[in-house]
C-alpha cells in the first residue's frame, strides 16, 4: 500500500492537471466546437444538475472533489452529484468543504439497492448533515422500463400496481413535500411519468424534472411534453443524449437512442426555454468530463439557432430556482 502522503500528493497533482486543462481547454475545443471560446462566459453561474463522478461501481472520468474543482474553474455555481447505487447526500457535505463559492448538490435514485421504493430511505437523506440531498430520482438501472428497453432479464420495478400509484409511491411524493426536495422522474416509462407529476401536481409539488425526456426514459415526444408543460415540469436535455447511439465511440452506449442537437433546438422553440434545463449526464470513463462537457453542449445549441438568452434560462435560472426556490 502507498503512503498516504504518496497518495495525496497524486491526488493533487491529478487536480492540478484537470484544472491546467481547463485553462487550454477552449484552444482545443475551438477545432471541434465552433465558437466554442466565445460560449464559455455563459458558463458563469451555470448549474448542472446531473452529473456522474467516483467513487462509484461504474468506470468514471473525476471523483467527486475533481468534478467541483473543474466546475468551480469554470465559474459553475453548482453540480449535482448523481449514483445509481448510492445516496450522494454526504459526498456533497464533504465536496463542499473543499469548494469556495460552488455548491455542490446530492441526491438518492431508488433503486433496488437501496430498497427500491423505499420511504425511509428518502427520509434518511433529506436529513443527512449539511442537508445538501436534494433530489430524488426514481428508479434508473432498475426500472422495469429501463430493464424492457436494453433486454435486461428478470422484473424490474415499477411505480404502477394495476393502474394506479403504488403505496410507497404515494409516501415518497409526501415525503418530497414535505422535505422540499426535487423530484426527478428517473428511467420510468411514458405512462408513470404521467402519473406521477399528476400525483405530484396534486399535492403541490413543484420541483419536478422529467429526467432525460427525449432519451430512451422517458423517450417522450413532442406532443406529449406539450401536454405535461401544463404542469410547470422542467424538461431535462442532457449531452449524453447525443453522444449515445450507434454513432457512439463508447461500445456501451450505441445501442441507446440517440438524440439530435437539432431535435431538441426544436422541443425548446415548440414550448419555451422556460420550461427546460440543459445538463451533462456525463462523467464515463470516455466522454467528456462534464463541465467540458457543458460548455460543448452550449456551443451546439448555440449553434443550432439558441440564442444566449435561451442557454442562459436553461442552465442557469430554471436549475437555480429548482435548487434555490428562487429566480436569480
Amino acid at each position: 500500500m502507498k503512503p498516504l502522503f504518496i497518495n495525496r500528493c497524486f491526488c493533487q497533482m491529478r487536480i492540478l492537471l484537470l484544472v491546467a486543462l481547463i485553462s487550454y481547454g477552449p484552444s482545443i475545443l475551438s477545432a471541434q466546437y465552433p465558437g466554442a471560446p466565445s460560449a464559455g462566459h455563459l458558463l458563469e453561474g451555470a448549474i448542472d444538475i446531473h452529473m456522474h463522478t467516483a467513487p462509484d461501481i461504474f468506470g468514471r472520468s473525476v471523483n467527486d472533489l475533481e468534478a467541483a474543482e473543474m466546475a468551480e474553474a469554470r465559474g459553475f455555481r453548482a453540480i449535482v452529484l448523481k449514483n445509481h447505487i448510492s445516496s450522494t447526500a454526504g459526498r456533497a457535505a464533504l465536496a463542499n468543504l473543499k469548494t469556495k463559492e460552488l455548491m455542490v448538490f446530492g441526491g438518492i435514485a431508488l433503486n433496488r439497492v437501496v430498497g427500491g421504493l423505499n420511504p425511509e430511505a428518502v427520509r434518511n437523506m433529506a436529513l443527512m448533515e449539511g442537508r445538501f440531498g436534494r433530489f430524488v430520482w426514481f428508479p434508473t438501472f432498475d426500472a422495469g422500463h429501463h430493464q424492457s428497453n436494453f433486454g435486461s432479464k428478470g422484473t424490474g420495478l415499477s411505480i404502477l400496481e394495476e393502474g394506479t400509484l403504488k403505496t410507497d409511491v404515494l409516501a415518497i411524493l409526501d415525503l418530497i413535500k414535505t422535505y422540499d426536495l426535487v423530484l426527478a422522474t428517473g428511467h420510468l416509462s411514458g405512462e408513470e411519468v404521467v402519473a406521477l407529476v399528476q400525483a405530484a401536481h396534486e399535492r403541490g409539488i413543484w420541483r419536478i424534472v422529467i429526467t432525460h425526456a427525449m432519451g430512451d426514459s422517458p423517450g417522450l415526444t413532442l406532443e406529449e411534453m406539450q401536454m405535461l408543460s401544463k404542469y410547470g415540469v422542467y424538461f431535462e436535455l442532457t449531452y449524453l443524449s447525443y453522444l449515445t447511439g450507434p454513432q457512439s465511440h463508447l461500445g456501451f452506449l450505441q445501442n441507446g437512442k440517440h438524440v439530435s442537437i437539432a431535435q431538441m433546438a426544436e422541443a425548446v422553440k415548440a414550448i419555451g426555454a422556460e420550461r427546460f434545463i440543459m445538463s451533462t449526464d456525463l462523467g464515463q470513463s470516455g466522454n467528456p468530463v462534464p463541465s467540458d462537457g457543458m460548455l460543448q453542449f452550449v456551443t451546439l445549441m448555440l449553434n443550432a439557432g439558441l440564442i444566449e438568452t435561451e442557454v442562459i434560462t436553461m442552465i442557469r435560472k430554471n436549475p437555480y430556482r429548482l435548487l434555490f426556490g428562487k429566480q436569480d
